[in-house]
């Protein structure tokens, strides 16, 4: 006697799912903290996420994203933490801008930039 083929969706199916890969920013983030906040010279109550690390070679290194950097926007819409930047990047194509603030190491002064990314 035949057994009759798997369905989809069957819990005695063996067939695993091909999910389409997701673009990636190639980078970590953390949320950012009061320490991250003394350290970069911050104003009190600032905002956003901060770069842990790039990939390198990856699409935000290649747009000048560097370690340190602090992400307050994405696409326009304000990040406070985590959560927010996990929501704002999520299904993202195509191309995303972010709002950082940077130190530039030369001189110390913090500068707010725009930097888009090409997914």
């Amino acid at each position: 006697m035949d057994a009759a083929p798997a369905l989809a969706g069957d819990a005695s199916s063996t067939q695993t799912p091909v999910l389409a890969p997701r673009p990636s920013l190639g980078l970590t983030v953390r949320a950012l903290s009061a320490h991250d906040r003394q350290l970069l010279s911050l104003p009190p109550g600032t905002q956003g996420v901060v770069v842990v690390s790039v990939t390198p070679g990856g699409t935000a290194e290649s747009s000048g994203l560097v370690p340190g950097a602090v992400i307050q926007k994405v696409n326009g819409d304000a990040i406070t933490g985590k959560a927010d930047f996990a929501r704002a990047t999520s299904g993202l194509q195509g191309a995303v801008t972010l709002l950082v603030l940077s130190q530039d190491p030369r001189d110390s002064q913090l500068y707010q930039s725009a930097k888009t990314l090409r997914l």
